[in-house]
């Protein structure tokens, strides 16, 4: 059961909306962000990272990991992390 809408989670990576979290991290944002998405799949049978091309790294449909329940503390950790939505439906990370 989702913790949050699609809608909210997707307004933490807005930047013009009032939930926008400022990009702040030490180390690689990648990996911690992994970290996080890793705590709603099982990395041994799903794939967390779907793909890339150049220097974005593409992971998981937006509407999975809501219906999955992400949380909104991680969510909020993922956006601080420079993680952004592309194509409005994809997380994704400029590595």
């Amino acid at each position: 059961m989702p913790n949050i809408t699609v809608e909210e989670f997707k307004s933490y990576f807005d930047d013009e909306s009032d939930n926008f979290v400022e990009s702040k991290w030490e180390g690689d944002n990648l990996i911690q962000g992994v970290e996080i998405l890793k705590k709603y799949y099982d990395v041994k049978s799903e794939n967390v990272i779907t793909g890339a091309h150049y220097d974005i790294t593409y992971s998981v449909d937006v509407e999975d990991v809501v219906e999955r329940g992400i949380s909104v503390d991680d969510t909020k950790a993922l956006a601080g992390l420079n993680w952004h939505i592309e194509d409005g439906i994809y997380l994704a990370c400029f590595v």
